[in-house]
């Protein structure tokens, strides 16, 4: 394991054998995946973290992300392993972890998101975007009372009675967490592209 640095943010390098390590030891068949229904649970290490973050409404949200990008780690994974682990994780695992997979990680930041906004009072939905460009999945969180689409990937912010988001998508499902659109893994793609390609024939 390796880490690089980038302009932005260290890119920590993951090996093949590395990342068998993690997905074995982690997240082969977890008990604790198994028994939670959610992803957001304000389990202890959720309301630790989120207890120095101040602010109400934009501003508390705003708040949230900076702390997000600041303490999380990207990883470069290879694929195959890191199809073991999209979308399985919850808040508190990915919390645990200190990191998100380098061009894979919009699900979990936004679960990440929701989890803490929760700690905070602030109601947030996540949303599941399907690009109208290109076969591109996007996940984002909706901060209802504001109404607004906040892609915590990137930190752009969106207008949510907008029809499209970010000059590029548009809803496919909106829920709790991933797990409540019945978005659970690398398997539920083939069924989510057959949906949005029925509805908008691409």
């Amino acid at each position: 394991m390796t880490t690089e640095t980038t302009a932005t943010t260290p890119v920590i390098v993951v090996t093949a054998t590395d990342a068998t390590v993690i997905t074995t030891k982690c997240w082969g068949i977890s008990p604790q995946l198994i028994l939670m229904k959610s992803q957001i649970e304000t389990t202890e290490i959720i309301q630790n973290f989120a207890k120095d973050i101040q602010g109400e409404g934009i501003e508390l949200a705003k708040a949230i992300l900076k702390k997000i990008h600041q303490n999380l780690k990207k990883i470069e994974m290879p694929e195959e392993e890191e199809h073991k682990i999209r979308w399985k994780r919850t808040a508190t695992q990915i919390l645990q972890d200190g990191w998100v997979v380098q061009g894979k990680a919009c699900t979990d930041l936004a679960v990440l998101f929701i989890a803490l906004a929760k700690a905070k009072k602030l109601e947030s939905k996540f949303v599941k975007l399907y690009s109208i460009k290109r076969k591109m999945l996007h996940s984002a969180v909706e901060l209802t009372s504001q109404k607004i689409i906040l892609d915590v990937t990137n930190g752009k912010f969106d207008d949510s009675t907008k029809e499209i988001f970010f000059d590029e998508y548009k809803v496919y499902k909106k829920g709790r967490d991933s797990w409540d659109i019945g978005v659970t893994g690398i398997e539920s793609v083939p069924e989510v592209m057959r949906i949005i390609g029925k509805e908008t024939q691409l």
